[in-house]
């Protein structure tokens, strides 16, 4: 196994430069970013990559809500409500954009 290639940048989830990051794929699907070691070892995913999961809270399996909804949702201090309530607004507004846009505006 290689080692990981390690740089130096901002975490995608802290936001906090650190000497040693690293970009590998999320949790939460086919999507990069970039994580410092503390929370790339942690779990603890981008919030806007759990909101654009478009999954509602009591619809995703209970593994992925114990190890890496839950704890992101700690780190972000976000409730389960709030992250309903974001991924709603989300959905809410791209069914406008995309009415908006099969409209012609």
């Amino acid at each position: 196994m290689s080692k990981p290639n390690l740089e130096k940048g901002i975490c995608a989830v802290c936001g906090k430069e650190s000497e040693y990051t690293h970009v590998c794929c999320s949790a939460c699907g086919a999507t990069s970013y970039r994580y410092c070691l503390q929370c790339l070892n942690a779990g603890i995913e981008p919030y806007s990559a759990l909101v654009g999961m478009d999954l509602y809270y009591d619809q995703v399996n209970d593994n992925f809500k114990d190890y890496i909804l839950n704890p992101s949702l700690k780190f972000h201090n976000k409730t389960v409500e709030q992250f309903n309530a974001d991924v709603k607004k989300l959905d809410d507004d791209m069914r406008a954009y995309f009415e908006q846009q099969r409209e012609g505006v």
